[in-house]
């Protein structure tokens, strides 16, 4: 059984019981973490959708029987959503990262001034608080939509 300093047998530098020694390797340290984390996240919660496009296909085994069952018909119309919200916000995100690339190689002095100014500070710099919106609510699809789709979709099967 992996560790939690581990994701998909890959070591996330977390030492065991702290061993830091500084801040900024702490720092560093929940960055890596939340960085795997999230990577695994958006893995598993497209994996669980194809999984349950296929179960549902398997369990209902016609375009008939499916759309017959009112919960099976949410499970997919659930699937296809979180599939194209996903796609979109992650176009947005990668769109507003590409323009905070721009803006940062355009005036490199004002960058490090930026830096000076919000370093240490709870503020999304070097992102935005669009980017930092963003990839919260895609966080928060990509957890709940494929558990709501699976949930539909055991409804489907039991009711």
């Amino acid at each position: 059984m992996p560790s939690e300093n581990t994701v998909e047998g890959q070591e996330t530098n977390v030492p065991p019981g702290g061993g830091y020694t500084s801040a900024q390797d702490a720092l560093k340290s929940i960055n890596s973490s939340f960085n795997a984390w999230t990577q695994a996240l958006s893995e598993r919660s497209v994996q669980l959708s194809y999984a349950l496009v296929a179960a549902n296909w398997a369990v209902f085994s016609s375009t008939d029987r499916l759309l017959a069952n009112r919960w099976a018909v949410a499970s997919l119309s659930i699937v296809v959503a979180f599939l194209v919200v996903n796609v979109v916000v992650t176009r947005i995100i990668s769109e507003k990262l590409r323009t905070r690339y721009v803006y940062a190689e355009s005036d490199p002095v004002r960058w490090e001034e930026e830096f000076k100014k919000y370093r240490g500070k709870p503020v999304p710099w070097p992102f935005t608080s669009g980017i930092d919106h963003w990839a919260r609510t895609l966080r928060e699809a990509r957890t709940w939509l494929p558990l709501l789709a699976g949930g539909a979709f055991f409804a489907a099967i039991l009711l």
